[in-house]
Formats: C-alpha cells, sequence, structure tokens
C-alpha cells in the first residue's frame, strides 16, 4: 500500500479490497468470494501473443480467433468439471466454479445463436 499524503502517526488506515475477481483476491489477500461478480476467465493464444478476458458480461464476438476461443472454453470447462471434485480447498473450488459459471453463460450464448 502506498500513501499519496503523509500520515499522522497513531492515524488508522482503510483499505478497500476494490473490484478484483477472485485469483486477486486469493493471491493478495489469501480469501475468496462465493460467486464473485469480479471473476474472469482468461484466453492466451501464444502465437499471436492475444489475451481475451472474459467475465459474466462478456459477449463472445465472432472475430479471427472465435474458433480458437470457443474451444479454448470448452477445453478449460471440461477440464474444470472432471476436477472439481477432487478439489478440496474452497477458495480453489470458488475459482473454478466462478470460471465454469462464466464459460457457461458465454457457450450458451453461442449454441442460442446457432
Amino acid at each position: 500500500m502506498s500513501a499519496t499524503e503523509d500520515i499522522p502517526k497513531n492515524t488508522q488506515i482503510f483499505d478497500s479490497y476494490g473490484d478484483k475477481s477472485n485469483l486477486k483476491l486469493l493471491f493478495f489477500y489469501g480469501f475468496t468470494i462465493p460467486n464473485n461478480p469480479f471473476s474472469v476467465v482468461c484466453i492466451n493464444k501464444p502465437e499471436s501473443h492475444k489475451t481475451y478476458e472474459f467475465t459474466l458480461e462478456s459477449k463472445l464476438k465472432k472475430n479471427k480467433d472465435y474458433d480458437y476461443i470457443k474451444e479454448s472454453l470448452e477445453k478449460i470447462y471440461n477440464h474444470h468439471m472432471k476436477n472439481k471434485k477432487n478439489i478440496t480447498n474452497n477458495d480453489i473450488l470458488n475459482i473454478y466454479n466462478d470460471e465454469i459459471n462464466i464459460i457457461k453463460k458465454l457457450l450458451k450464448k453461442v449454441s442460442d445463436e446457432k
């Protein structure tokens, strides 16, 4: 934490966690929030050096990487569904569940468009 001005001795300081994903909350603060509306799913396309970030509000727009993104989302979803039964840590499970919810919503929109 950095101060923008001098703080007198014995002054109480407040910190806001802000709009952070569960992954960031766990990494920086050591906790997660079930159904965190600020969680994201990230997909990297190494050969193009592109990163796509999706939230619950995102739409899967048709672009040149559409098929790659859709396939990646399906792989992440299947991986999470297969492995979540083995996760005993609630914080990690919250991250999985948030990503599953985002992916389900995106893929449902794709199937509804057909």
